[in-house]
């Protein structure tokens, strides 16, 4: 199988496949370190240097989002326009339940952009990091 970009061609190998697999599979925005973890219970043979590569070859054919904040990057499988909460603590990152605001990609336009899309990633301490600090 293989997915067509603007600028090149790209190979579904099977590590690839697995890897999208995994990070499809979680709910909860893991990191590269995590997708690993998850690949090797499985009696996946893969580096975690193949991991970190795909994952980032995910998101320029546009099938994952690297979500950066408070400590390693999280990967987010649902390139859906949507929100993120993530705790500046423990990095946990959650989706946020509200509407994607399209108003906000016109008026950015209006600046003489060519605008894609935007990206909001609300930061605080999430419920077990606060019940920690009480």
């Amino acid at each position: 199988m293989r997915i067509r970009n603007m600028s090149n061609e790209w190979r579904w190998t099977r590590q690839r496949r697995k890897v999208l697999e995994t990070l499809g599979s979680r709910r909860d925005h893991p990191t590269a370190e995590d997708v690993y973890r998850d690949l090797r219970a499985q009696g996946e043979q893969v580096s975690l240097a193949t991991v970190y590569r795909t994952l980032r070859s995910l998101e320029q054919e546009e099938l994952a989002r690297t979500l950066h904040g408070a400590g390693a990057d999280r990967f987010d499988a649902c390139i859906d326009p949507h929100y993120h909460l993530s705790c500046d603590k423990c990095g946990r990152t959650v989706d946020v339940p509200v509407a994607y605001h399209r108003p906000l990609d016109e008026a950015a336009r209006q600046s003489g952009f060519e605008i894609r899309g935007h990206s909001l990633i609300f930061f605080g301490r999430c419920p077990r990091c606060t019940d920690e600090e009480a």
